[in-house]
Parts: structure tokens; C-alpha cells; sequence
């Protein structure tokens, strides 16, 4: 079962699609309702285009209708791997358009993603017509908002999935038969390569060996201590360079045997 995603690509149109109708119009204020404001009326820069009937300001809760959508999807799909990789989509999507809203003098806020056009028009001031400013402030917090959620919903199945993989490796008794210093260089050389790394893509060392090291039922203590020694041990390959010199020969015989 694939996830649905009728929602997310409605969002997603819109944000393509979307032009903002924009300019400095004479908007009237009850001066009851706001007694500080003389004259009784200001110019703002109010948005009074509408999407898909709806007011603009409406726009935020298409972002609702998209979580509910994803909590649809979560309750249905048992397949962890493909939830995964689901929610790093929206996320990295979220991302790209807050990236978008930027503050351009380090007090506004901009958008050059949105098509403005510009208009002349009276209104009576409403919760309805926010200004630009107001729109891109509610539109960056709830984008950031849904971001947090979903980076929630995505580690639980990230951890949910590691636990199950930990537990599958323990039950099949897997043991680390080469020694302590073998296994901190290997663990070092993955983590600076960057060839592993956590679901929040800050992954330390530390963790890296507690993680390794709990895999193998061995606890790595002062790993720095470990690597000196290692370094300093005569007339001996390092791991990596052992481990190089067995992959090049059984690539060399494999191709023989490919040639033959």
C-alpha cells in the first residue's frame, strides 16, 4: 500500500500556482475597535486574493488537511521503510520553502517564490485580508510547526526500525572476532567519511562506539587510547589497510574466474 498524497500535491500546487494579490490599499478601521489608529484610516499592504474561493488568510490550514492526511497514512501503511522515506520527502519540502521566506533586512520578511500583482482597492480592515508581512509570519511558524511534527513521527519510526534491526542482530549472535582497536578505527573511519549518521544527521563519536560497541556486546572504553596504541604498535597493518589488502585480492580472483 503507497501513501497518499492527494493532499501534499494540492499544497504543493498551490505554491506554484499561487498569485498573491497585493498592494498599498486604503483599509478603514472601526475606530471604536481601534481607538489609537487617526485618521480612521491607513494604507497597508493587504493581500485580497483569494485560492480556490477561500480567503487567503485560510491559506495555513491546507497544512491541517496535509498532517491529517499523513496521520491517515501512518495508521494504514505497515511498512516502516517506505514511511520513512515518505516523511523525508515532506520535510525536505517544508525545508525548501522556508528557505524561501527570508528576512531581507533583518525585519521582513520576503518571498520571491510568490507572484505578486499589484492592485488598487478599498476594504473594510478583516481578519480576512492580512497583510504580506502577516502571511509570510503565520506561513513560516506553521511550516515550522508541521516541520517539528513530522520530524517527531519520523524518528519514532527511524528508532522503532534501528530497535527492530538491534534485536534481529542480537538474536542472530553476532560477534566481533578481531580486537578493540580493530573495531574503533573502523568505527572512526565510517563516521568521518560519513558513511553512517543518525536520522538528525548529527551523529558523534561517542554514540557511533556505543552504538558498535552495544552490537557486539563490547564496551569500547577511551577509544583515543585505543587508536595511540594502535599507532604506536610496530610492524603491523592498520584494519582499513588490512581489510583494502583482502578486498583488492578477492576482487583480482574474482575477475579471474569471470575471465575463465
Amino acid at each position: 500500500m503507497n501513501p497518499i498524497k492527494v493532499k501534499l500535491n494540492l499544497l504543493k500546487r498551490h505554491f506554484d500556482e499561487l498569485i498573491i494579490t497585493c498592494d498599498e490599499v486604503v483599509i478603514f478601521y472601526d475606530a471604536g475597535e481601534f481607538p489609537d489608529l487617526h485618521p480612521t484610516y491607513k494604507q497597508l499592504p493587504v493581500l485580497v486574493t483569494a485560492y480556490d474561493g477561500r480567503p487567503l488568510a485560510k491559506f495555513k490550514e491546507i497544512f491541517t488537511i496535509v498532517r491529517e492526511e499523513i496521520d491517515q497514512n501512518i495508521s494504514l501503511i505497515r511498512n516502516d521503510n517506505e514511511l520513512v522515506l515518505y516523511l523525508r520527502g515532506i520535510l525536505e519540502f517544508y525545508q525548501t520553502i522556508d528557505n524561501q521566506i527570508k528576512e531581507d533586512d533583518g525585519v521582513k520578511l520576503a518571498c520571491q517564490a510568490f507572484k505578486l500583482k499589484n492592485i488598487a482597492k478599498n476594504t473594510f480592515y478583516s481578519t480576512e485580508y492580512p497583510t504580506y508581512q502577516e502571511f509570510l509570519r503565520e506561513t513560516k511558524l506553521v511550516i515550522r510547526n508541521e516541520y517539528q511534527y513530522i520530524m517527531g513521527k519520523h524518528d519514532k519510526l527511524v528508532s522503532k526500525h534501528e530497535k527492530s534491526i538491534g534485536e534481529q542482530l542480537k538474536g542472530s549472535e553476532l560477534t566481533w572476532t578481531k580486537n578493540i582497536n580493530d573495531l574503533v578505527e573502523l568505527v572512526r573511519a565510517l563516521k568521518l567519511s560519513g558513511a553512517i549518521n543518525n536520522s538528525s544527521n548529527n551523529l558523534t563519536l561517542e554514540e557511533a562506539y556505543k552504538f558498535f560497541g552495544g552490537l557486539f556486546g563490547i564496551e569500547i572504553k577511551r577509544p583515543e587510547d585505543q587508536l595511540r596504541q594502535k599507532a604506536e604498535t610496530k610492524n603491523k597493518l592498520f584494519f582499513l589497510e588490512e581489510l583494502n589488502e583482502v578486498f583488492q585480492k578477492d576482487m583480482k580472483e574474482l575477475m579471474m574466474r569471470r575471465m575463465q
